[in-house]
């Protein structure tokens, strides 16, 4: 099996209201060649039976339910599961546009991190990287 070029991360935990349309976008990115892993961390409303209907139409989602561990654990999980040349990070709760990974990827050559947050660049650490001299493809939106 052949690595994806991004690896999608995303923690769950009781967000049962907006889990699907954040599953959804990701799932309707322009760029498709991408895994996307969502660890659900010990939900207690109605989060995990939604994820588990995605991941029965979409392969490239890469369930883990496991009892409730915290935000953190939960990401770090996701994160050391990664298998994609990069990362994107999404909240449960996102709501990302359709064009996210396509533009983000096309001005990765640019960054010098290896994460690419919601609003831009962030190093694999988490630290924020600088903007200056670099494209902001998200501003047209």
């Amino acid at each position: 099996m052949s690595s994806p070029s991004v690896s999608v991360c995303m923690p769950v935990y009781n967000t049962e209201r907006y889990v699907a349309e954040a599953v959804e976008r990701i799932l309707a990115q322009t760029f498709g060649d991408f895994e996307f892993i969502i660890i659900d961390d010990g939900s207690t409303d109605g989060s995990r039976a939604i994820l588990e209907r995605y991941t029965k139409k979409d392969d490239r989602i890469r369930l883990i339910s496991r009892s409730n561990n915290g935000i953190v654990g939960a990401r770090n999980e996701a994160l050391e599961m990664a298998r994609g040349e990069l990362i994107a990070v999404m909240d449960s709760d996102d709501v990302a546009l359709p064009e996210r990974l396509e533009v983000q990827l096309a001005y990765q050559g640019a960054l010098r991190g290896r994460m690419l947050g919601q609003r831009g660049p962030v190093h694999r650490r988490g630290w924020a990287l600088p903007l200056r001299g670099i494209p902001r493809p998200w501003k047209r939106w």
